[in-house]
């Protein structure tokens, strides 16, 4: 058995389902939302900090109060960077200073508990990042006509229970709605052409009606939307394979699912994969391995492990995603000459668990995970657990994760995070004894000698 190195690593994303780009997850169940802990609300990830302090940086000197709005003047236009008012009911004006308001700053209402519905003036255009991150009683919030970009995180852990986007929306932000727990009804702007990652993750979404110009579903788009039964995808053009799981929809596809052309994944835990004839995608994560979840019943981490052995992949399959077969106890696969294109970690490698090891923390350090001694009483440190975030989102490291919240940081003066990584977390490491079968000078034989497997030629 052995470890892959970091590089590897870092191109695998979210194979350890817990902790999302914008902000932690502390466990969200395979059949049905949990609510995150009081922790994260001490973890400033979903208001990127380093865009604060440029934000900070730029506004210093510049900021203006006016009815409780902070907002600096740019290019003869208002942006809202803050709010210290205690309205519940808010209706932003249409000027500050004499001038438009245009857009909603990075965090300016994020974590306001006391904000219940929000109406937005036409003269809107931008939603920056996590503007309204956190506003949990927030239930409503309008929108006006001419929002063209809404950011990433914007809608973060809401109270909304609907939402209608306007059509200027041509632009949907990563995690924009990520465990917006109670939102049920979603209307999209026709003039959307992609679901970015993690958009409406962890929603009570029932029904999705995707325009016709929405061609791409990226990583975990809808994941865990555990009532989501009916979704349009007949246009969807490329997808990937944590987009709709954990939802019903997905659920009602039968053992094989399929998105047009690509293969998405299974139902139930097979012990072997025989994919249809005329399929040309397999898609990225598509057959993820084993499944980390945070179970109640038993009050910590579950795993689930993956039985899939024997995959049939016909000669119509192109191109195979990345880590579209990662941790599974696949030991020999043939790979068609049809395929081109293998995406990184797509089959080959396991999960080295964390309960092999003798320690359970380590640190992040220059994109590595190295063991450190740190005593349970270390603390929390703020300053430190937003330099994980900054690493975490800059690099978007999946084994640096957990199913819950960061535990405990100490801070020593260098670029170092203290993780308690405890069950959720493995090493990446190849398949012991694994065989890659394909023809000489095929993609399958290129993918095996980069990664340091072996190739049988056939």
């Amino acid at each position: 058995m052995r470890r892959i190195g970091i590089k590897v690593l870092s191109t695998a994303l979210a194979l350890i389902m817990g902790i999302t780009i914008c902000c932690p997850l502390t466990g969200v169940a395979a059949t049905g939302q949990k609510k995150e802990s009081d922790m994260s609300k001490y973890l400033t990830a979903h208001v990127n900090k380093e865009a604060l302090t440029k934000r900070d940086s730029d506004y210093a000197g510049k900021i203006r109060t006016q009815k409780g709005f902070q907002y600096v003047i740019s290019k003869g236009k208002a942006t809202i960077v803050g709010y210290t008012g205690t309205a519940t009911k808010l209706t932003v004006p249409k000027k500050l200073g004499k001038k438009p308001v245009s857009g909603i700053g990075i965090g300016a209402f994020a974590w306001n508990s006391n904000l219940k519905s929000v109406t937005l003036p036409d003269s809107v255009t931008t939603i920056e990042g996590s503007a309204f991150a956190g506003c949990e009683n927030m239930t409503k919030i309008t929108l006006g006509k001419k929002v063209k970009n809404i950011g990433d995180c914007a809608f973060y852990y809401t109270g909304l229970t609907s939402f209608t986007m306007p059509d200027s929306v041509t632009k949907l932000g990563r995690e924009a709605f990520l465990s917006t727990f109670a939102l049920r009804k979603i209307t999209l702007s026709k003039n959307l052409k992609e679901i970015p990652d993690s958009a409406f993750e962890n929603s009570a979404l029932t029904s999705v009606k995707l325009p016709s110009g929405v061609t791409t579903l990226a990583y975990k788009a809808f994941y865990n939307c555990g009532s989501l039964a009916t979704i349009n995808v007949k246009n969807i053009k490329k997808v990937s394979g944590m987009a709709l799981k954990e939802t019903r929809w997905f659920s009602k596809q039968g053992d094989n699912v399929y998105v047009g052309t690509t293969f998405v994944g299974t139902n139930g835990n097979p012990e072997g994969v025989v994919i249809k004839k005329g399929t040309t995608k397999i898609a990225d994560y598509a057959c993820e391995g084993t499944k980390v979840y945070w179970d109640d019943s038993i009050g910590d981490v579950r795993r689930v492990y993956s039985r899939i052995s024997k995959v049939v992949i016909p000669n119509t399959v192109k191109s195979i995603g990345e880590a579209a077969f990662y941790d599974n106890p696949i030991k020999k696969l043939t790979v068609p000459s049809s395929v081109t294109n293998i995406g990184p970690l797509a089959f080959g490698f396991m999960k080295f668990w964390q309960e092999d090891l003798e320690h359970d923390y380590y640190y992040f350090h220059d994109q590595a995970l190295k063991e450190l001694n740190v005593s349970e009483d270390a603390g929390y440190n703020e300053e430190v657990a937003n330099l994980a975030w900054k690493y975490y989102n800059q690099y978007r490291d999946e084994e640096f994760a957990k199913a819950g919240a960061l535990e405990y940081a100490n801070w020593d003066g260098t670029p170092t995070v203290v993780m308690r990584l405890e069950k959720s977390y493995g090493y990446c490491v190849h398949t012991e004894d694994f065989e890659l079968h394909g023809k000489s000078g095929s993609a399958a034989e290129a993918f095996a000698i980069q990664n340091g497997l072996k190739f049988v030629a056939e």
